[in-house]
């Protein structure tokens, strides 16, 4: 009887060996499958923020080709927000999660890139999260109602985060 219980035993250790190994080939596909999908692009302003007196409707176009030329352009970059106030422009990158070690060297790239493109404006380009996130609050409030002085308050305020971090 002890033989055939351990026979019994066996064969079900093997049985989960290979259920679990097939489980583990079908995770690691799937995740090579989820890696290879494009990176998202943040939403840049919406349409409707003709509220602000300035021409938002222009920045949010310059908006558009930044990050779109920085995505295009850098496969080191993961994501990216940009926002236009006058002549400068400020630009947030994330790294890919290989490229993270280099986010220094990616932002330098991305800054020279963006100054070739357009030499007329200032870019600063910050891999910091923090960045990132103050980009994103302000064109959320962008979207609402928002006065010159308080766009132009909190992007100097941002501006002051780069240099506070440099």
């Amino acid at each position: 009887m002890k033989h055939k219980r351990n026979v019994g035993d066996n064969m079900s250790k093997h049985h989960a060996r290979q259920i679990m190994g097939v489980l583990l080939i079908i995770l690691i596909l799937t995740g090579c499958q989820q890696e290879a999908k494009p990176p998202l692009v943040s939403n840049p302003l919406d349409d409707n923020l003709q509220q602000v007196k300035q021409p938002i409707r222009d920045n949010h176009l310059i908006s558009n080709e930044i990050n779109g030329q920085v995505i295009e352009d850098f496969d080191s970059v993961a994501d990216v927000i940009s926002m236009k106030h006058k002549q400068e422009v400020i630009v947030a990158i994330k790294a890919t999660t290989f490229q993270q070690i280099n986010e220094q060297k990616i932002e330098k790239k991305v800054k020279k890139r963006l100054e070739n493109y357009n030499p007329d404006l200032k870019f600063f380009v910050s891999s910091d999260q923090k960045i990132f996130i103050e980009i994103n609050q302000l064109q959320e409030e962008a979207k609402n109602d928002i006065t010159n002085q308080k766009l132009e308050k909190r992007f100097k305020k941002i501006k002051k985060l780069l240099t506070d971090n440099a």
